[in-house]
């Protein structure tokens, strides 16, 4: 399990392609 922080948001995301997309998908959110 890997933690990525931004900003003040910490996100926790499983080791594994399923979670790739969904942390693409939130990058996007946060950044757009």
């Amino acid at each position: 399990m890997a933690v990525r922080i931004y900003g003040n948001r910490e996100i926790k995301t499983l080791s594994g392609e399923a979670t790739r997309p969904t942390s693409a998908r939130v990058r996007e959110a946060l950044f757009n």
